[in-house]
C-alpha cells in the first residue's frame, strides 16, 4: 500500500502537506487544536464536552482517499467523491456511542459535524448524500475505512481519543445507519435549539480560528485571544448645552441613572424620541461594566441611517470631539452590507469608494487573521443591524452561526425593538432570556414605543414627570386633509414659529405641491427617498 498521507485544509491553506506520523502535524494537529479551542469557547456555556468532541472529529472524514491523494500529491482523483463531512459524521455516529456521553451530547456533536460545511441539520438529512453518487460514495467510504483503520492504530491510545468506541466504529462504518433517527426535542425546545446552535457555533469558530491558535512548533502559543471590553466611553461629549430642551434632557438622564441599579439580565429602556437614549444606554454600559466583566458590547439597529448616526457620535474625525479616542476606534467593528471593517477605517474614509476596500477583494485577505476576527465578531464593540442579529439567532448557515458564541459574557443593545415582527416576538424574547441565563449576557431593549408582546420584561424606571414635561414641549399638531392642498393657503401655516411638515403618499403629489410652494416660500425643502437631503 502506498504510504498513507493525512492532511487537513490547514495544510493546503499553508501549502505544507505533512505525513500523519509527524509530531503535531496534519489531521491530528488540526483536530487537537480545534477540539481544545472549541472546548475553551463553550465550557462556560455548559457545552464544553460536546464542543471538544465536535472539534476532535469534525475532519476525520478527510481520511477519504480523495483528500489524501490531493494533499500528498496535489492530484485530483475523480474516482472518489469530494466530500468529507458525511464520512466524519458516519464515524462520529459510532465513535461516540459510549456510556460516558449522554445521548443529547452525542446528537449535538453528530449534527454539528454533519453540517459544518453546509448548515446545522439533522443527521438523517445528511444521509441523503448517500444517493448523490452511489458508486463514488461507496468507493470513497471503502477507502476511508481502510485509512480509518490505520489512523485508529495511531491515535486510540492518546488521551483525547482513548475513550472512543473504535472497535464499534470499524465494525459498522461501512453500514449505512437507519434513516429513522430524527432528533426529538425535550420539554424546553428553546434550550435544545440554543444547545445545538452553541456547539455548532463553537466548532465553526474553533475550526476557522485554529489557524490563529498555536503553531506546529508551539501549540500552546495563543495568537488569537477572545477580547475583553476595556473601551472607555466618554459620554460627556454627548451633552448638548445651550439648546431649549438641554436641561430637560440632562435631568431625565441623570434621574434615570440614579433610580436604577441595572441588575436585571434583560430590561427595556422606554423613553421618548430625542431625549438622548444613546447617551443613556452608553452610560448604562459604563455602569454595568463596573460590576461585570464583558467580553464584547453589541449595538443592533434596524437602519443603516441609525448606525451611521451612532458611529458619528462615537467617533468623529472632523470634529475631534468623540465618545472614543482614536486607539479605541480601532477596536470597534462596523458590520453591515455596505461596509465591514473597523470604525476608525470607516470614519477616515471620506470617499465611499474607499469603503469597498481593495484588499477585501484580494483572495489572500480571506486567509488573514483580520478577516477571521471580523467574521467571528471577535472585537470589543460591534455595530451591526437587527437583521444580522436575527440571522445569527435563526439561520443555520456556518457563517451566521459562527458569530453566536460571541454573544457570551456580553452586553447586547437592541435599538428600535418595535420593528421586529410581532409574530416573532414571543419566540425571540424567549430566546433572548435563554441567552441571558446560558450565556451570562445582559440585554437592553430600547424604544419609544414598546410592543405589548414585551410587557413581561422588566422596564427601567423613568422619571415620568420630566418625561411629561418633555412631551409637552415637543408636542406636534397633526391635521389630515382629504382634499388637495392650496399652496397660497398653506403659506400662512409656515409663517408662525417652528416648522411645518407636509407628508404625501406619493412622490408625484409631494413634488407637485413643492413646485408651487417654493415660489411663495423659497426656503421650503423637498425630501424624498430618491434624492439626498
Amino acid at each position: 500500500m502506498e504510504e498513507l498521507k493525512i492532511a487537513t485544509f490547514s495544510d493546503v491553506f499553508l501549502a505544507r502537506p505533512k505525513n500523519y506520523l509527524d509530531n503535531n502535524s496534519g489531521l491530528l494537529d488540526h483536530s487537537l487544536k480545534t477540539a481544545r479551542r472549541a472546548r475553551a469557547i463553550a465550557s462556560s456555556l455548559g457545552y464544553g464536552n460536546a464542543a471538544f468532541y465536535a472539534g476532535l472529529l469534525h475532519d476525520i472524514g478527510k481520511l477519504n482517499p480523495y483528500y489524501q491523494i490531493l494533499f500528498s500529491s496535489g492530484r485530483v482523483d475523480n474516482d472518489y467523491l469530494r466530500a468529507h463531512a458525511i464520512f466524519s459524521a458516519l464515524a462520529v455516529n459510532r465513535l461516540l456511542n459510549i456510556a460516558t456521553l449522554p445521548k443529547l451530547v452525542q446528537k449535538q456533536v453528530l449534527f454539528a459535524v454533519a453540517g459544518h460545511h453546509s448548515k446545522l441539520s439533522q443527521f438523517t438529512k445528511s444521509l441523503e448524500y448517500v444517493n448523490y453518487d452511489k458508486t463514488r460514495f461507496e468507493k470513497s467510504r471503502s477507502g476511508t475505512y481502510s485509512n480509518l483503520q490505520l489512523f485508529s492504530q495511531t491515535v486510540r491510545e492518546l488521551e483525547e481519543f482513548k475513550d472512543l468506541a473504535w472497535d464499534r466504529c470499524l465494525q459498522k462504518f461501512q453500514n449505512t445507519p437507519l434513516s429513522e433517527m430524527p432528533f426529538i426535542a425535550g420539554d424546553n425546545f428553546i434550550l435544545d435549539f440554543l444547545g445545538f446552535s452553541s456547539v455548532f457555533s463553537a466548532l465553526i469558530q474553533a475550526d476557522r480560528g485554529s489557524f490563529w491558535y498555536g503553531t506546529v512548533d508551539d501549540p500552546k502559543r495563543l495568537v488569537w485571544e477572545q477580547p475583553t471590553f476595556t473601551i472607555c466611553l466618554n459620554t460627556d461629549v454627548l451633552i448638548r448645552k445651550g439648546f431649549p430642551l438641554s436641561e430637560i434632557r440632562m435631568a431625565f438622564q441623570e434621574k434615570l441613572l440614579c433610580e436604577n441599579k441595572f441588575e436585571d439580565k434583560i430590561t427595556i429602556l422606554k423613553a421618548p424620541t430625542g431625549i438622548g437614549k444613546t447617551k443613556i444606554f452608553l452610560d448604562i454600559v459604563n455602569k454595568a461594566a463596573g460590576s461585570q466583566r464583558f467580553e464584547r458590547v453589541f449595538y443592533f439597529s434596524p437602519l443603516l441611517a441609525l448606525t451611521d448616526d451612532f458611529e458619528g457620535k462615537l467617533f468623529d474625525v472632523e470634529k475631534g470631539v468623540s465618545v472614543l479616542d482614536q486607539t479605541d476606534a480601532e477596536k470597534v467593528l462596523v458590520y453591515n452590507h455596505a461596509f465591514t471593517g473597523s470604525l476608525l477605517k470607516k470614519r477616515q474614509s471620506k470617499d465611499f469608494d474607499v469603503w469597498l476596500d481593495a484588499e477585501v477583494e484580494d483572495p489572500e485577505f480571506f486567509k488573514t487573521k483580520e478577516y477571521f476576527l471580523r467574521e467571528s465578531f471577535n472585537k470589543q464593540l460591534i455595530i451591526t443591524t437587527t437583521q444580522r442579529l436575527l440571522m445569527v439567532l435563526y439561520s443555520n448557515a456556518p457563517a451566521d452561526k459562527a458569530k453566536l458564541v460571541s454573544f457570551k459574557n456580553s452586553f447586547l443593545i437592541i435599538d428600535e425593538v418595535q420593528i421586529i415582527p410581532k409574530v416573532l416576538l414571543p419566540n425571540f424574547t424567549a430566546l433572548l432570556k435563554a441567552l441571558t441565563e446560558q450565556y451570562n449576557s445582559k440585554i437592553l431593549l430600547v424604544s419609544a414605543t414598546i410592543p405589548d408582546e414585551l410587557q413581561g420584561i422588566a422596564k427601567l424606571v423613568t422619571p415620568e414627570e420630566i418625561e411629561d414635561m418633555y412631551l409637552q414641549r415637543t408636542a406636534k399638531r397633526i391635521e389630515y386633509r382629504q382634499t388637495a392642498l392650496d399652496p397660497v393657503g398653506e403659506v400662512a401655516l409656515l409663517g408662525g414659529e417652528g416648522h411645518t411638515l407636509f407628508m404625501f403618499n406619493t412622490r408625484r403629489k409631494a413634488r407637485s405641491l413643492f413646485e408651487k410652494l417654493v415660489l411663495l416660500k423659497p426656503d421650503a425643502v423637498y425630501l424624498s427617498t430618491g434624492i439626498r437631503k
